[in-house]
């Protein structure tokens, strides 16, 4: 794992409860997040097979407002599927996806 030393933290940019923490220096931005227990959204659904209309609209409200967190600031993830919506032990999003973000 390469070490954080020489980039700044962007919390003035990034406080979203869906989002981790936002690193940054020159060349990049890297984004750390928690530990997602419960997998992809993608499996969470397929396992399940049909969620009832409040579950979907929990997970709905929650890409929403990520998403609108992200474009409000100027950021744009490049590949969202439900594969790089993750959830986390209490089934809240956390969006993820490796190098899709610009």
């Amino acid at each position: 794992m390469e070490s954080l030393e020489g980039f700044e933290q962007r919390d003035d940019k990034f406080r979203h409860p869906f989002w981790g923490l936002v690193f940054e220096n020159k060349d990049k931005i890297v984004i750390i997040m928690e530990y997602a227990s419960k997998g992809e959204l993608y499996d969470y659904i397929s396992e399940r097979r049909r969620l009832s209309e409040r579950e979907t609209r929990h997970f709905f409200r929650q890409i929403v407002s990520a998403v609108h967190y992200c474009h409000k600031n100027g950021v744009v993830h490049r590949d969202l599927k439900l594969e790089n919506i993750l959830l986390d032990d209490n089934c809240n999003i956390k969006a993820g996806g490796e190098n899709h973000w610009v």
